[in-house]
């Protein structure tokens, strides 16, 4: 039961959610919406475990005195405080607010703008011409480039109108193509998951 439990318990409410999208009986549409619900509910005892799980682990680091352990005390510190800050005066008082947009905002987009650098070190390596594909990809990959920016237009006018024809034909198909080929894996996933073929989301195992 410990295996057959989280099984039945996928198959019944996958079932009722899926028949709640394709049927109009009022009972399974509310029975899908409860369920919906409790899936929120759920996630947000996930979410507080999580919280619980980097305790543990920034503690243990803290303890032990273990490598960069320093920058486990700041989290501590500054996981405790927001957090008490947002219970204290929920996440609209203008403090909270005030932390969120003059800290945390500065320091995520610092995080992501280090991409920046790895995009263009992929992309030098990407556009090294080593065979035809590589030619074409640079020379589709310049001519959006330059179509982006005003020397593009300073050029040649017509290296924007190529731009933007790349931009909304091929690389448009190319995208929904990807979009269609991740959601039928979705499908697919979520269908083996239902019927118990997919089971690694019991600690990992497919038994």
């Amino acid at each position: 039961m410990k295996r057959q439990g989280p099984v039945l318990v996928a198959f019944v409410t996958g079932v009722i959610v899926l028949a709640g999208y394709f049927f109009n009986s009022q009972t399974v549409v509310d029975m899908s919406t409860q369920i919906v619900r409790w899936q929120n509910i759920v996630a947000a005892f996930a979410l507080a475990l999580g919280g619980v799980n980097m305790f543990r682990l920034h503690g243990k680091n803290i303890i032990g005195r273990k490598k960069n352990w320093v920058y486990s005390c700041i989290f501590m510190v500054a996981f405790v405080s927001y957090f008490v800050l947002g219970v204290a005066k929920s996440t609209t008082s203008a403090e909270y607010q005030y932390i969120w947009q003059n800290l945390y905002q500065p320091a995520a987009s610092t995080m992501y703008s280090f991409t920046l650098f790895y995009m263009t070190s992929a992309c030098w390596r990407a556009f090294r011409i080593r065979n035809w594909q590589a030619a074409v990809l640079m020379v589709t990959g310049a001519v959006v480039l330059l179509g982006q920016v005003g020397i593009g237009a300073a050029i040649s006018e017509a290296i924007p109108a190529v731009s933007a024809w790349i931009i909304d034909t091929p690389n448009a198909a190319a995208i929904r193509a990807i979009t269609i080929g991740g959601s039928l894996g979705m499908v697919v996933m979520s269908i083996r998951v239902i019927l118990g073929l997919e089971r690694t989301y019991m600690a990992g195992r497919q038994d």
